[in-house]
């Protein structure tokens, strides 16, 4: 977990220092964030996986508290395949929850002790992957609406046939039809990050039918929760802020929002 020496600013977070000195590169600005920026911590050389964004809130600064993130990098060593014949993982599939297979049908669940362990069985010859979950059982993810399931293990059966995508962190079914699925992570909240409450404003617009009133909280909610969850740097969201309200509808109207929308959306502009 993030500690720091404290430090009496209003306008500064503390520094940041994490224990892991050794996996983690922590970017010099770190040292004293302005509410309302970010500073990068990325995975040390000698380690690969994504970086993670750590936000100074004037809450923070206030109790003279180091920036906050969601959870730390994910990363590990370089050069060692995230999928391994055999191995045991808890999966996610279209979603930062794990699955939860009960019986043969299969739901999002956001606690990490109701995950479902799955045996990954490489088919080498065909650089086919399976996840085999309790009863000897596979996963099968739909091409289309739907939910994930258990089914017989079967060679022929779609969606529940794995192939690594370019980047190799994840396994996907054929032509990405039915999505992907990789480890589970689960967010660690580390410091602050925006309470319940927040909710309160477009939900009570949605009770009293002023769609007007909720799109506007809604879509502040949801270019919050992608920019607290994003490896994006300050300067392009001070950029995206500037541009024509329409197009911030389109990029955030899908619900739940997800980091990659907005990376793929910078990829392109």
């Amino acid at each position: 977990m993030p500690r720091a020496g404290m430090r009496n600013l209003d306008s500064t977070c503390a520094a940041l220092t994490l224990e892991d000195q050794a996996m983690f590169t922590v970017e010099g600005s770190c040292s004293a964030v302005k509410v309302g920026a970010s500073c990068k911590v990325e995975c040390a050389q000698g380690y690969v996986g994504d970086s993670v964004r750590f936000f100074c809130f004037k809450e923070l600064a206030s109790k003279g508290a180091p920036p906050a993130a969601m959870r730390l990098p994910t990363c590990r060593k370089a050069g060692k395949a995230i999928f391994e014949d055999g191995a045991v993982l808890r999966l996610s599939w279209e979603s930062e929850s794990c699955l939860q297979c009960l019986d043969s049908g299969c739901t999002a669940s956001n606690a990490p002790a109701t995950c479902t362990d799955f045996t990954l069985r490489l088919h080498s010859h065909e650089r086919r992957w399976e996840a085999v979950g309790p009863n000897d059982m596979c996963l099968m993810v739909p091409f289309g609406d739907g939910d994930a399931t258990l089914v017989k293990c079967k060679k022929k059966e779609k969606g529940a046939s794995f192939w690594p995508n370019p980047k190799g962190n994840m396994l996907c079914t054929y032509n990405f039809k039915g999505g992907c699925i990789k480890p589970f992570s689960p967010l660690r909240k580390l410091g602050f990050v925006p309470p319940a409450e927040a909710l309160q404003p477009a939900m009570m617009a949605l009770e009293t039918n002023k769609s007007a009133t909720f799109v506007k909280e809604a879509l502040s909610l949801q270019m919050c929760k992608a920019r607290l969850e994003s490896p994006l740097a300050d300067d392009f969201w001070q950029w995206l802020l500037k541009q024509d309200p329409t197009m911030l509808k389109a990029l955030f109207s899908t619900f739940p929002v997800t980091p990659g929308q907005v990376s793929l959306f910078q990829d392109i502009v």
